[in-house]
């Protein structure tokens, strides 16, 4: 695994203790419905944690084991920041998450 794979992993790790450092992180998996979303972010069916959780978190991990392509420019850190901004502590994970943007971005 190269070091900008590896970078992500360890990001990905670093959100999700993050999400439960501030209770953001569910032991209940959303049932099929919930995860079936034509929208942007899952909007319409999940909130911003239960979609780092269940679709960020899991995609990314999946892509970087099974070496698949990694999206590009992806600039989640933005939705994050408006999702959350009424949590207490969520700037801990728009960082984390502005810095799996960086590291998107600056690989291409």
């Amino acid at each position: 695994m190269n070091g900008c794979r590896a970078e992500i992993l360890l990001l990905l790790i670093e959100l999700e203790t993050a999400l439960k450092l501030i209770e953001q992180w569910e032991i209940r998996l959303p049932d099929d419905q919930e995860l079936q979303s034509s929208e942007p972010f899952s909007i319409d069916r999940l909130s911003c944690g239960q979609w780092l959780q269940w679709i960020l978190i899991p995609k990314l991990t999946n892509m970087v084991v099974g070496d698949q392509p990694l999206p590009t420019r992806i600039g989640v850190h933005y939705y994050v920041e408006e999702a959350m901004k009424t949590i207490v502590g969520y700037e801990s994970i728009v960082e984390i998450v502005a810095q799996l943007d960086a590291v998107l971005t600056e690989r291409v």
